[in-house]
């Protein structure tokens, strides 16, 4: 049975002597409720974590504080954690049974940090409120660089509208710049597959370049922002 993330939790770890084995979820994630009826009740897995570890569950909606501290996990993101609060492996998105079997035997067997863990940049605060020229310029490059003129959209693999990219083309083709333009209709042209015309709503992506494979979930936040646009 998996506990609420708690001042004393490393201290209970310590106690124990075991790993804290750290996952984040969301109530709207699918994959995340898949791992629970797959992943969780396998009874390898179960043995694992009971004999040693302290099973955490997290609602990153509710606790935004660990979803940034962990943001680069996304939604069903998963950390091993020594005692001392240590980072030991992680891994995002989907793990089979099988798989998590290993990566839990892994860490009991050597608890040395795997190439998942690299020391975090350092994040200094902006000097002033205003890009410079480089920054400009390399926000320039990538505005066009990830757009795929082919199918619609910014990026090659997931597709969304991107709330800032979409933004940005349609304040340039009010000003009438048709390439903007272009891409803007073209993006929202696609993005109407995103759309359950049998249920109502919104999905929050595709995960086909081609926009025709909608994920399972929907969310009120990309609703809200579909439909602004």
């Amino acid at each position: 049975m998996a506990r609420a993330w708690s001042a004393d939790l490393f201290e209970k770890a310590k106690k124990e002597d075991k790993f804290v084995l750290l996952d984040l979820q969301a109530v709207w994630c699918h994959w995340c409720h898949v791992m629970e009826d797959t992943t969780y009740q396998d009874p390898k897995v179960i043995g694992l974590i009971g004999k040693k570890y302290i099973p955490v569950r997290v609602d990153q909606d509710a606790n935004p504080d660990l979803s940034l501290r962990y943001e680069g996990l996304g939604v069903a993101g998963h950390c091993g954690v020594c005692p001392d609060g240590s980072e030991i492996v992680k891994r995002r998105g989907f793990i089979e049974p099988q798989n998590m079997q290993s990566l839990l035997q892994a860490i009991i067997n050597d608890p040395t940090p795997g190439p998942s863990i690299t020391k975090e940049p350092r994040r200094p605060s902006a000097a002033n409120a205003f890009l410079t020229d480089d920054q400009k310029k390399i926000l320039e490059e990538e505005h066009f660089g990830i757009y795929d003129f082919e199918y619609g959209g910014w990026g090659s693999v997931y597709k969304l509208i991107d709330p800032d990219n979409m933004e940005l083309a349609l304040q340039r083709a009010q000003a009438g710049n048709k390439d903007e333009e272009k891409m803007a209709r073209q993006t929202l042209d696609q993005a109407l597959n995103l759309l359950d015309r049998e249920w109502g709503g919104f999905y929050q992506y595709s995960d086909q370049r081609n926009w025709k494979s909608p994920h399972f979930e929907k969310i009120a936040s990309i609703k809200s922002f579909a439909i602004h646009f």
